[in-house]
């Protein structure tokens, strides 16, 4: 099934979400400190507000469209898990540094480029 998955995300997911209005996704399969057949999603968001709307497969290919994308590749996905995550630099160990915002922001852009 990996295979089959790896060709769903590459043939379907990928170039669908290349033509919604996300900033960007970054999907890894982990190699160690975890299970094996565990991917990571990473979805960039501009602001809480973001969550309440439609998925944006939804808004770029209709909802019937992307339900039937997203249920072939949840034929393939034994469990799922959704996390949120906010940075807090005035948290963080490492702090923020001058011009460490701005890398921050290029390092967005980039990701939102691989995309395209």
């Amino acid at each position: 099934k990996r295979q089959e998955y790896v060709s769903w995300l590459r043939d379907e997911m990928l170039p669908a979400l290349r033509e919604s209005d996300l900033m960007g996704v970054v999907s890894n399969e982990m190699t160690f400190g975890a299970e094996t057949r565990t991917w990571v999603f990473a979805v960039p968001v501009q602001n809480w507000s973001e969550l309440d709307e439609p998925m944006p497969l939804y808004r770029s290919m209709g909802p019937e469209a992307a339900e039937q994308l997203m249920s072939r590749g949840e034929s393939m996905v034994e469990s799922g898990e959704t996390i949120v995550l906010r940075n807090r630099p005035d948290l963080s160990a490492a702090g923020t540094q001058p011009g460490q915002q701005q890398q921050g922001q290029q390092q967005s852009q980039q990701s939102q480029q691989r995309l395209q």
